[in-house]
């Protein structure tokens, strides 16, 4: 008779432990980074010369439903998505600066300034057609100046969210290493905190899209992860990341507390880094590379021929400022346009010699078998070229991954119809071992009353 007690007994406990978890579940549906729960049941039983006997249930640990090897994938797809918006939106303010959609941009400008030698190749004596010269020519200055411009703000913006995202790298291994603590507590006692565990799988997919890591567990149940092969977490032991600039100009590096430098793969620090390191300056470096050219190949021409005023050869720009920053006309055209050297000869002002060869100048190659106009479109072209690519990977990736987050979902999300349905069958389990109690204590009665 007591043994019939014991499984009622258990069968009471278990169904109403199955009904908390189950009452848990239904309460966290909608609470971001939940994972529902389950009660492991066993058999109880006795072996007595060789025959097993039950003893009822047995109330196991209480699990989380979660697809390992799916957060596993969901971690890279996360990762790489990370770094595609990051790239995403630094193509997106390096398309908006190169390209204005107004048609006045570099290719258009340098085409404007030799068709306007062109124009005074027909008449070089004019001085309104000097003027547009002056004009086309200071515009295509403009244009250099508030592109290298531009491309410095899009660089400096882009360093200061790297500043921003290597905080959140450091303020979430710390909360990691807070859940580490909880977790091996917990442990120490034989138990399971699901709750700190569904925090570090909420943090670590966060910190996912910042970094590329790898993590393991040690005995007490506590994460590791390390970034470039480094240790960065260990327990409560935590590594703080730092950007490190050796001089003004220079790439950025990342360096822990320990000394060591640190190399990341993928992510938005990645990607961060890659674009102000690499990306902006070589684009910076074309655009140098174009100014330079442009000023030595026009002043070239220019010097070789005379103005309308004198007999003085000048440059047209100023052959010490080559840069995109800082390219100017010289003064002395600037100032004068009747200086502007159209004739080939010293006091022919009819002459259109030198007008046609800095015409010329439009159709040879000058940079890498390009021209001018060449090198122009495909230097402004190439941000929305990059751009679309990574747009398109973007939505592979997306997909992806919310392929991957219903699979999750199908294992660690909450399903209200299905909990609702548990519980009733839960509280008709518990009513059932209830009436097995009521019966014994009935036979027993009886067995009392018989005596």
């Amino acid at each position: 008779m007591n043994d019939l007690f014991e499984i009622a007994r258990s069968g009471l406990l278990a169904a109403q432990q199955k009904s908390t978890v189950t009452s848990n579940n239904v309460a966290n549906a909608d609470t971001p980074g939940y994972s529902r729960e389950r009660v492991n049941l066993e058999p109880a039983f006795e072996t007595v010369n060789g025959v097993s006997k039950g003893l009822g249930v047995k109330t196991g640990e209480v699990v989380r439903m979660r697809d390992t090897l799916v957060d596993k994938q969901l971690k890279i797809k996360n990762n790489e998505l990370g770094g595609l918006n990051t790239r995403s939106k630094v193509y997106n303010q390096l398309e908006a600066l190169m390209i204005t959609g107004s048609g006045n941009d570099l290719d258009k400008n340098i085409s404007d300034l030799f068709n306007s030698f062109s124009d005074l190749a027909n008449n070089p004596q004019e001085s309104n057609l000097r003027n547009v010269v002056l004009s086309k020519a200071k515009t295509l200055v403009n244009k250099f100046h508030s592109m290298s411009s531009g491309m410095d703000q899009i660089q400096q913006s882009t360093k200061n969210e790297i500043g921003s995202v290597i905080d959140k790298v450091n303020s979430l291994l710390k909360d990691l290493s807070n859940t580490n603590t909880s977790i091996a507590q917990s442990s120490a006692v034989n138990k399971s905190d699901n709750t700190s565990k569904d925090l570090q799988t909420q943090k670590l997919s966060e910190l996912s899209k910042l970094v590329d890591f790898t993590t393991s567990t040690d005995q007490t149940g506590a994460l590791q992860i390390r970034i470039g092969g480094m240790l960065v977490l260990n327990g409560s032991d935590v590594s703080t990341i730092k950007e490190e600039v050796a001089k003004p100009g220079d790439k950025i590096n990342l360096r822990l507390n320990n000394g060591k430098l640190l190399d990341v793969n993928n992510g938005q620090l990645a990607a961060g880094l890659n674009m102000v390191n690499n990306v902006i300056p070589d684009l910076k470096n074309n655009l140098n590379t174009l100014s330079a050219k442009l000023v030595q190949k026009v002043n070239q021409v220019h010097i070789s021929g005379y103005g309308l005023a004198d007999n003085v050869q000048r440059n047209f720009f100023d052959p010490t400022d080559t840069t995109a920053a800082n390219i100017t006309i010289n003064p002395d055209i600037l100032n004068h346009p009747e200086n502007i050297a159209a004739s080939s000869v010293a006091g022919e002002a009819g002459n259109n010699n030198n007008a046609l060869n800095m015409v010329n100048l439009r159709d040879q190659s000058v940079i890498k078998n390009g021209t001018f106009y060449q090198n122009a479109l495909a230097l402004i072209s190439k941000p929305g070229t990059t751009l679309s690519t990574v747009n398109s990977d973007i939505e592979t990736t997306q997909s992806a991954q919310h392929m991957l987050q219903n699979q999750q979902d199908n294992v660690s999300g909450v399903n209200l119809d299905e909990e609702l349905s548990n519980l009733i069958k839960f509280q008709n389990a518990y009513q059932a071992s209830a009436k097995v109690i009521a019966a014994g204590k009935q036979m027993y009665d009886t067995l009392l009353n018989i005596a």
